[in-house]
């Protein structure tokens, strides 16, 4: 491939340095970061550049740009198995190339890196590529301790019918398991969005581990707080709603959340936004009083003057929505299992409700005593901006490199 087509996966950081690492993401957008883990990797793209050089390669790009130069690499070819003789499917299929992952470790050999990051999962079947090619310090990003969130979602009785998921049996949750260990087992370092996910990691696969945490990020809209006393015009929900999780709440959200909302509050829209939602929801939405808007251009606006209602059951590491609102200052409604993962308080940064009812209840809190609204708004964002901001994430990785010997660098 020539060097022109480097522009479709590869941001180069154009300070002239020989301290550099490399950070290899399955898809890296620098301007916007749509869902949960293109936001992640965006903020640590951020964190390790104010820290160091970095270059960037994006596994998506590189399979589209391997596409249009080789015939025998389609953008879309099945992984391998981690194990050959191992029966049963493999998680996260059509994300392999053979020729990319040969390109891959050709550009990390030449590249004269100090350190390598790979982060997310779906980037397992290129680390025996870069693990053979590299002697470096290999730093592995999982955005939760996957298998725990695997088997969460397959014993779900909702797995089976959920038709848009390419796994329906579960067969794939022996296949996770060799993955997440082939990945712990070769890195250097692994990190995690929180001190659930290592602790998990920790008793799975022993705690001489080297695991950090490094915290989801959003990065604030402003430096000034937001104004807390706009008024709530409508309830929301924001999220890529092929994701299984996100599918599971917005039914709760059709079937019982947003009818009862809207009997206790009948001027309050209730509204879910998001990409490529499944037929089945469309269906399930079409017969509620609950408004779609599908594949949005910008999912801002559904946190300005709205209260987030986040009813989550099932799920991993910490959810981007919930520090999203937090930072816009809007006020939040959870589940448990929505808030899990994050520093909040209950009463004090947001609301916790667990069925329609409650929910309901707690949008009624939120309209009539404007004043605990706005603190808890405060609240939120205040804790937002000192843990989840880009900004907080200078200190964690600051450790990280420290951790791998990384010299501090000079501009």
């Amino acid at each position: 491939m020539d060097g022109g087509q480097e522009h479709l996966f590869l941001d180069r950081d154009a300070r002239s340095s020989n301290v550099r690492v490399l950070a290899v993401f399955d898809e890296y957008d620098p301007v916007r970061g749509g869902e949960g883990g293109q936001m992640r990797c965006r903020a640590i793209a951020h964190a390790l550049r104010c820290r160091i050089p970095t270059d960037i390669i994006s596994m998506t790009g590189m399979r589209k740009a391997m596409d249009g130069h080789d015939a025998s690499c389609p953008a879309h070819v099945s992984g391998p198995r981690i194990d050959g003789n191992a029966p049963g499917a493999m998680p996260y299929p059509g994300l392999h190339c053979a020729p990319a992952a040969n390109m891959l470790a050709a550009f990390v050999r030449r590249g004269n890196y100090l350190a390598v990051l790979m982060s997310e999962v779906m980037l397992y079947s290129y680390v025996p590529a870069v693990r053979s090619a590299f002697g470096g310090p290999l730093v592995i990003d999982l955005h939760n301790a996957e298998v725990d969130l695997y088997e969460e979602m397959t014993a779900h009785p909702g797995w089976k019918w959920a038709s848009h998921l390419p796994d329906r049996s579960g067969a794939a949750l022996p296949a996770m398991r060799r993955v997440e260990r082939m990945m712990v087992e070769a890195a250097d370092v692994v990190t995690v969005p929180s001190a659930r996910d290592r602790d998990k990691l920790h008793k799975r696969h022993g705690t001489g581990r080297r695991v950090s945490v490094i915290p989801n990020a959003v990065a604030m809209p402003g430096s000034k707080p937001p104004d807390f006393t706009r008024v709530p015009a409508m309830c929301a929900f924001v999220g890529s709603l092929h994701y299984f999780p996100n599918a599971l709440a917005v039914l709760d959200i059709a079937r019982t959340i947003g009818p009862a909302i809207r009997n206790a509050v009948p001027t309050m829209k209730v509204i879910v936004a998001g990409r490529t939602p499944p037929p089945f929801l469309v269906a399930a939405l079409r017969d509620s009083p609950v408004e779609l808007v599908a594949n949005p251009d910008d999912v801002r606006p559904f946190f300005r003057d709205s209260i987030q209602i986040v009813p989550l059951t099932v799920g991993g590491g910490t959810r981007l929505k919930i520090l999203e609102a937090f930072a816009s200052g809007s006020p939040v409604i959870s589940t448990d299992k929505g808030i899990e993962g994050i520093d909040a308080e209950d009463g004090t940064h947001y609301l916790r409700a667990a069925t329609g009812a409650e929910f309901a209840h707690a949008v009624c809190e939120v309209i009539w005593d404007p004043a605990a609204d706005r603190r808890r708004r405060r609240a939120a964002w205040e804790l937002a901006a000192s843990n989840y901001s880009w900004s907080a994430l200078d200190a964690p990785i600051g450790d990280l490199l420290a951790r791998l010997g990384m010299p501090r660098w000079r501009p």
